[in-house]
């Protein structure tokens, strides 16, 4: 995801000023860098091993949503800082996910092997998943408005190829992001309150990201839910709703429209 995330930033995003307030942004990559260097000092153990007193701090620092995504109303200068915070977010994430891949010394290639391992990290690692995931979810969702605003902005004549291209690529990741965290949301296997937090993270941030994405993206993420909603459990049922009703929207402007 954040690999999209760059093309834009890269393409689009260069101008921005800096915020006259900065986000807590330092403070962030200081509590992942350390977070990662846990992870890597503990990859030949356990999650045992590695919830530690300072991991198990430094995984709440990772999810304070009211610390770093609504501690103040957010600007278009806070762009380049909150596309920051949205990948390392994503990585805090994904070297969860692949715990102990280092020390087993396996490579993309090894595919069986990597899934096999993923899918026990989630259902291990599925208390700090709770919390970490849905923060990256809600801090993508919050930087899509951002980013209309910004383009709303800019002069036709700079609203380039270059520009339109990585608007699409970023809205394919987030179309694929999308239904990957549907899928996993409905996967049975994994606790309620896991399952729950993803599909609640994923009301909040839909409306954002459905304005972003063309009609057929949304139709396509849509299949996924409607499949999910047939078995998601009661409590998710007000969720998935607010989901699916924006998701239904054909109203392309701004981000979809550029296109």
């Amino acid at each position: 995801m954040s690999k999209f995330v760059k093309i834009l930033v890269l393409c689009a995003w260069v101008t921005v000023a800096a915020a006259a307030e900065p986000l807590d942004i330092q403070s962030y990559r200081d509590a992942h860098a350390r977070y990662s260097q846990l992870l890597v000092a503990a990859d030949s153990g356990s999650a045992i091993d590695l919830r530690t007193p300072e991991f198990n701090r430094l995984v709440k620092v990772l999810s304070d949503e009211k610390r770093f995504l609504y501690a103040r109303r957010l600007a278009t200068e806070d762009i380049p800082s909150m596309m920051d915070m949205c990948e390392l977010a994503d990585r805090a994430t994904d070297e969860l996910v692949l715990f102990g891949a280092k020390s087993r010394k396996l490579s993309p290639e090894d595919k069986a092997r990597l899934r096999t391992l993923q899918e026990q990290n989630i259902l291990v690692f599925q208390p700090e998943l709770t919390l970490v995931q849905p923060f990256h979810i809600r801090c993508l969702g919050l930087t899509v408005p951002l980013l209309e605003e910004f383009v709303r902005t800019l002069p036709p004549a700079q609203v380039n190829q270059a520009r339109r291209d990585g608007l699409k690529s970023m809205s394919e990741g987030y179309s694929n992001m999308m239904r990957g965290t549907f899928m996993m949301a409905d996967d049975a296997r994994y606790g309620l309150k896991y399952r729950l937090a993803l599909i609640k993270a994923m009301a909040d941030a839909t409306p954002a990201f459905a304005s972003m994405l063309s009609v057929e993206q949304r139709s396509r993420v849509l299949s996924v839910v409607d499949g999910a909603a047939s078995r998601a459990p009661p409590e998710g049922a007000a969720d998935l709703a607010r989901i699916r009703r924006a998701l239904n929207s054909t109203t392309c402007a701004r981000l979809c429209a550029l296109q």
